[in-house]
């Protein structure tokens, strides 16, 4: 158990670790939020330069952040097979006459 990272401590005397905790848990939540309303390829770049600027801020080694990573990235590649085996075009294998995704011909949303 103690080689299991995902979501431990670490204690660090950093920028990041002497935040408020509320503040540390309402900017998790609209990190969140932006990373899932991400709409071009552009923001999703920022994001990540704005997270390893927050890692680098946290003073946490390299190695400490990878093995935080490594169950994530197996779970993420995993996810990756399923949609790479699964999906095609758009279209799920079981229903190849309805998209699984209907875009309004206006763009305003995806009902």
């Amino acid at each position: 158990m103690k080689t299991i990272t995902v979501g431990k401590y670490i204690p660090r005397n950093s920028i990041v670790h002497k935040m408020n905790p509320f503040l540390k848990l309402l900017t998790n939540i609209l990190f969140i939020l932006l990373v899932f309303f991400a709409n071009s390829f552009i923001l999703l770049v920022s994001i990540l330069v704005l997270s390893i600027f927050i890692f680098l801020l946290s003073q946490l080694k390299i190695n400490q952040i990878f093995s935080t990573l490594k169950p994530v990235l197996y779970i993420a590649f995993f996810l990756l097979l399923i949609n790479i085996f699964v999906m095609n075009d758009g279209y799920a294998p079981a229903t190849e006459k309805e998209p699984n995704i209907n875009y309004n011909s206006s763009g305003d949303g995806y009902f």
